[in-house]
């Protein structure tokens, strides 16, 4: 009779640690899902130099970065946005520019709001 008891005990006791495992597991799955879901996949869209705003355009004949040729030009995902870390006091409408700038000797990616504020500067070795 004690290991009868002994048994369905063991039993019990397996069964309500596999189903706490397996709530454990469902919940980091649902975590993940939402994180997916809210997570856009979609890339940064990469823009002629002729499709930059005027105000960018101006910003950089006035600045600092004349010299230098743009490589290459992308519109920021809200994703990058948050991972660049940029200002956290820019508002999520606004459309922020990212512009790789080089020339023979150095390069640059600078990030520029909409009106042709730059936001951020970065040297690449």
């Amino acid at each position: 009779m004690r290991k009868l008891l002994a048994i369905i005990t063991l039993s019990v006791l397996s069964w309500s640690a596999s189903q706490a495992q397996d709530e454990i597991w469902m919940e980091e799955m649902q975590e993940n899902q939402e994180m997916f879901i809210h997570e856009p996949a979609d890339e940064p869209a990469i823009i002629m130099e002729m499709e930059l705003p005027q105000s960018i355009l101006y910003a950089l004949d006035q600045g600092d970065y004349q010299h230098l040729t743009i490589t290459r030009a992308r519109v920021l995902n809200k994703r990058d946005m948050r991972r660049l870390q940029i200002d956290n006091a820019i508002s999520s409408s606004v459309i922020l520019y990212e512009l790789l700038m080089e020339d023979e000797n150095s390069a640059v990616t600078l990030y520029y709001t909409e009106e042709g504020k730059l936001l951020n500067a970065t040297q690449s070795v």
